[in-house]
C-alpha cells in the first residue's frame, strides 16, 4: 500500500507540473471520447482560452466555432478519426461576440 501511496504521490507532482508548464506555455489539451458522444476531457488553460466555464461536448463546441471554418474543423477531426485520432487545424472560435484564431 506504500507502494501505491508514492506511485499516487508521483502522478500527482507530475500532472502539477503538467498543469503549470501548460499555464505558462498559454496552451492547454483535451480529449474526446468519440464513443460517448464527444464528450471532452480538458485541462484548466482549455477552459480559459476558449472563455468557457465548464467543459462542453463536441456537437455544442463546434457551434461555437466560425460558420466559415466548421466544414475545415470538422474535416480535420474526421480524418484524424479515420487515421491515428489527433488533428491540426486552425480556425477562429466565437465566443462572447469576440473571434479568436486558435
Amino acid at each position: 500500500q506504500e507502494k501505491v501511496q508514492r506511485i499516487n504521490e508521483e502522478l500527482t507532482k507530475r500532472t502539477n507540473e503538467l498543469l503549470e508548464a501548460q499555464q505558462l506555455a498559454q496552451m492547454g489539451s483535451f480529449y474526446w471520447d468519440m464513443q460517448s458522444k464527444g464528450k471532452s476531457i480538458l485541462t484548466p488553460m482549455v477552459l480559459e482560452i476558449f472563455e468557457m466555464e465548464k467543459t462542453s461536448n463536441l456537437e455544442n463546441f463546434i457551434q461555437d466555432v466560425h460558420p466559415d471554418d466548421r466544414a475545415r474543423l470538422n474535416e480535420a477531426i474526421t480524418n484524424a478519426l479515420q487515421q491515428d485520432g489527433q488533428y491540426e487545424c486552425e480556425y477562429r472560435y466565437c465566443r462572447n461576440n469576440k473571434n479568436k484564431v486558435i
